[in-house]
């Protein structure tokens, strides 16, 4: 016969706070959880009570339907719990602890979206394009993200449980087929079988009191062929400049050809000119400054038709001031004429265009050569006697093409004509291009 005191309210009733009570203790193992994951310790130990309380309420309950047993005192334990005050009471626990529990739960949800859970933490991770692997000086992983493991299995061939055994297999190169390494202006990179190309950083930190390594891999695929494409680039121009450096000598070497034979074809002329002022001579006297201008003129002339034997061009300076010396220019040099290039093709090219604006303008026979020299800098000065120019300098024919080489070499250049006709070029010595 049921007990009078459990009539006093539907079974239905008390079956539904027997499932109120089971609902509230999976509830509150749930929130425990959320503790002990979040290192909540002080509300771990203040909601702990919950559970057993929760329990044995959803046990009294459900024993309510069981038959009066003497032999189950445990039974008669829980019926009086429930049975012994008022129908009111037990249900007012129940209330009270439902409450409870949702304010729990209410400040366990605000407190995690004010706060980084490890669960939010791995989540942005993952999502990074970056790959990164943290684990301990014996291998034991203790964080990888997405593309960490996508590129352990596509460089090993394996899932990424050891992350030191990782580690030495990327630096020493035991990779799956297909893979490679490569070095970039000194930093290692790992090459995949899709093209793809990841820079690999290691880093050491302390965490918790404990060494931590620190893998990390960010992909460098566009930087990589674009520093590929451009080394090409730099090596076909490197080519190129040689090339032009090349036909650039031939030119002056040319050049220099050409001004010599127009220079012998012009003392061919001037000997008929001296010819014929020794008849005057001969014939009619004159004075010791004209025997004095004749002797000289004729000293240089002969001087230099008597060789006939072409220049052998091995060095432009050199070829350069034996053909000053042959064409009666002294030449004084203050310093030492560079030998690098491209400041050695612009001090030559500079050479050759004044020696011959100092004899085809000037009519002179001196050029002064003054070189200038500091870490990263050197000026040559070309100046000579002679007639200054009546007017201003235009920069045509030889100046252009000086001031043209010399820019591209990274220098200036500077003409003036008072006190006397002046170049002065500026050339920077760490300039990599060539003229």
């Amino acid at each position: 016969m049921m007990d009078p005191r459990i009539q006093a309210l539907p079974i239905g009733v008390w079956l539904l706070m027997a499932f109120i009570a089971i609902v509230l203790l999976f509830t509150v193992i749930s929130l425990l959880s959320l503790y002990a994951q979040y290192r909540r310790w002080r509300s771990f130990a203040a909601c702990l009570p919950l559970a057993p309380i929760c329990y044995f309420l959803a046990q009294a309950f459900l024993v309510l339907r069981t038959p009066k047993d003497p032999r189950g005192q445990a039974y008669y334990a829980l019926r009086e719990l429930v049975l012994a005050p008022p129908p009111w009471v037990p249900a007012a626990v129940l209330l009270a602890l439902t409450l409870l529990t949702a304010l729990l739960w209410r400040r366990m949800l605000r407190w995690t979206h004010g706060h980084i859970s490890p669960t939010s933490v791995k989540e942005a991770v993952d999502s990074l394009p970056v790959g990164i692997c943290c684990f301990r000086p014996w291998g034991r992983v203790v964080l990888v993200n997405t593309a960490m493991e996508a590129l352990c299995r596509a460089a090993l061939g394996e899932v990424l449980i050891n992350g030191e055994r990782f580690r030495r297999a990327l630096a020493e190169g035991a990779l799956q087929p297909g893979c490679s390494r490569a070095t970039l202006n000194g930093e290692r990179l790992l090459l995949l079988p899709d093209g793809s190309v990841w820079s690999i950083s290691k880093q050491s930190l302390d965490w918790e009191g404990e060494p931590l390594t620190v893998l990390t891999a960010a992909e460098v695929s566009e930087a990589y062929r674009k520093t590929l494409a451009l080394e090409e680039k730099n090596r076909q121009l490197v080519e190129l400049n040689q090339k032009l450096a090349a036909r650039n000598r031939e030119i002056v070497d040319l050049t220099i050809q050409s001004e010599i034979l127009a220079a012998r074809a012009r003392l061919h002329d001037a000997m008929g000119e001296d010819l014929l002022m020794m008849k005057k001579l001969l014939s009619h006297g004159g004075s010791a400054k004209d025997l004095d201008t004749l002797r000289r003129r004729l000293k240089r002339n002969v001087s230099f038709l008597r060789d006939a034997s072409e220049f052998q061009v091995t060095d432009e300076y050199a070829v350069l001031l034996q053909t000053a010396r042959r064409l009666g220019v002294r030449v004084e040099l203050s310093g030492e004429l560079p030998l690098e290039e491209p400041i050695c093709r612009v001090a030559a090219t500079g050479l050759h265009e004044c020696l011959t604006n100092l004899l085809r303008h000037a009519h002179g026979d001196l050029l002064r050569i003054e070189l200038r020299e500091t870490r990263d800098r050197l000026t040559i000065v070309f100046s000579g006697n002679g007639e200054p120019p009546k007017g201003p300098v235009r920069e045509t024919g030889g100046l252009r093409i000086l001031r043209t080489i010399t820019e591209q070499a990274g220098g200036t250049m500077r003409v003036s004509r008072s006190p006397c006709f002046t170049v002065t070029l500026n050339l920077n010595k760490e300039k990599p291009y060539a003229v």
